[in-house]
């Protein structure tokens, strides 16, 4: 029943300020959905690179070595040099291009993720590309042999951003704005609204009301008050 009496007072608080409930939530509907149209579109395109131990007199190296070897060529696969090496085999078209590296090592199969990013559709396959051959070319023979086992392909479709989550998480955040601004109106007038409020929840006529003294006046003593 309190449930109940709760949500009334709730429809009862949105049909009284529903013009401040509508302009917060068209507000917030505006600006969320202009962020979520005007996101450029990014895209995705992976190479995968293989560290095998090298092959010694007909004998297999150490394949612990691999594992010690996948942190060192992550962190050359962010270095400065490396993406000089790639960008200088790249057309000059997507030498330029805005990309993000993003690069993983699996422990224990010797497999290294290389996945780039940007808003240049046609340029993040052969950044892809150029990084790992970069680092196959660049990497010790005498420690692992790298081979490229799975070539970055252009992408269709843009990964992100998701606008149907963008726009379904903006309306929650819409609808939450015109509640909460309809509870906190109703607070800031619950003083001045009393009569009205009665009247308009029981259907009672306000005879009177009796006004609230200032607190300074409250704690004066009656004989003070008297006196004055």
């Amino acid at each position: 029943e309190v449930s109940h009496v709760n949500i009334n007072d709730l429809f009862r608080l949105l049909r009284r300020f529903r013009f401040l409930a509508i302009g917060g939530g068209l507000l917030v509907m505006i600006l969320g959905t202009s962020v979520a149209l005007s996101s450029p579109d990014r895209y995705a395109s992976s190479a995968t690179v293989t560290a095998d131990p090298p092959i010694v007199g007909g004998t297999l190296g150490p394949v612990g070595n691999i594992d010690f070897l996948i942190p060192q060529y992550l962190a050359h696969l962010q270095s400065r040099s490396l993406g000089d090496k790639a960008q200088a085999t790249l057309p000059e078209s997507i030498q330029h291009a805005p990309i993000t590296v993003v690069s993983s090592g699996e422990a224990g199969t010797g497999i290294i993720d290389i996945q780039v990013t940007s808003t240049d559709q046609d340029a993040v396959a052969p950044w892809a590309n150029a990084l790992a051959n970069a680092l196959i070319i660049t990497s010790d023979k005498k420690f692992a042999t790298l081979k490229l086992i799975d070539e970055p392909t252009r992408p269709t479709q843009p990964y992100a951003p998701n606008r149907t989550l963008s726009l379904v998480i903006t309306l929650l955040i819409a609808v939450s704005v015109a509640i909460l601004s309809v509870i906190i109106a109703a607070a800031l007038r619950a003083r001045r609204d009393g009569a009205a409020e009665i009247r308009e929840r029981f259907g009672i006529r306000v005879i009177a009301e009796i006004p609230t003294l200032p607190r300074r006046i409250a704690t004066l003593e009656p004989a003070h008050l008297a006196a004055n």
